[in-house]
């Protein structure tokens, strides 16, 4: 499924949830929903607080833009805890004589799709993308961030330490001085390599990929004289930062 249309059409953080943690929480809600229409809010005030409690967030994140993401997730553990009740009530109603071995079954099912996308991206996993949205490759697509938080450039660094040649200047693209200080310090990011402020001057540079920021790579490219990078960091083949190097500055 093209992940294109959805993507632009559904707050981001539910593009980030995989289809069956998105369908357990729906199921929370019905239910939740359900439960008050049947008891009215004044013999069920509690499920009047859960619903509020995971819709307000919902609706503000829906309705923002920029930050939408993070006030969406304050709506996850009302959501986990309504669709646990609602994974114990369809074993009791489909199980009753084992209700809870089916809920725990329904749990896991809902489950492992999030845990193996979680360790098909480990450990860029906040460039991994749901099934709505078409994974890593229909996100990328559909223009959405492909690393919405993260340091992909401490990923690289092993490697830029074990290879760049002795003295090489670099251009951390994205990355803040001072954290490339912390790595040095951390005895991580060897000594002898410098901090260049632009690709012109570096021998290595450091890409994060950012579709708005297209004119620096292409700085990259006229600077090195190649499109090719040497190293990069990828979820499921997509790019999401690139390591370039001039003519000798990698072993």
């Amino acid at each position: 499924m093209s992940g294109s249309w959805l993507a632009h059409s559904l707050p981001t953080a539910a593009l980030q949830l995989p289809a069956s943690a998105l369908a357990a929480a729906a199921g929370g809600l019905a239910h939740a929903g359900y439960r008050l229409a049947r008891a009215g809010i004044r013999q069920a005030p509690s499920e009047a607080l859960f619903l509020a409690g995971a819709g307000l967030p919902l609706a503000a994140g829906a309705a923002l833009r920029g930050r939408a993401g993070l006030v969406a997730l304050l709506a996850l553990p009302f959501l986990a805890a309504l669709a646990v009740r609602a994974l114990l009530a369809c074993g009791a109603l489909l199980w009753p004589s084992r209700p809870r071995s089916l809920a725990v079954a329904l749990g896991a099912l809902a489950l492992a799709p999030g845990l193996v996308a979680g360790l098909r991206a480990w450990p860029a996993g906040l460039a991994a993308w749901s099934e709505l949205a078409g994974g890593a490759p229909g996100a990328a697509s559909a223009g959405l961030p492909r690393l919405l938080a993260g340091d992909p450039a401490a990923e690289l660094v092993p490697a830029i330490s074990a290879r760049a040649a002795p003295g090489s200047r670099i251009w951390w693209h994205g990355t803040p001085h001072s954290r490339v200080e912390e790595m040095r310090r951390q005895g991580r990011l060897r000594a002898d390599l410098l901090w260049a402020e632009g690709p012109e001057d570096a021998d290595l540079a450091f890409w994060r990929f950012r579709p708005d920021e297209r004119d620096r790579e292409y700085r990259i490219w006229s600077a090195f004289g190649t499109e090719r990078p040497v190293e990069g960091v990828f979820v499921d083949e997509v790019p999401v930062a690139m390591l370039y190097a001039r003519a000798g500055a990698w072993r």
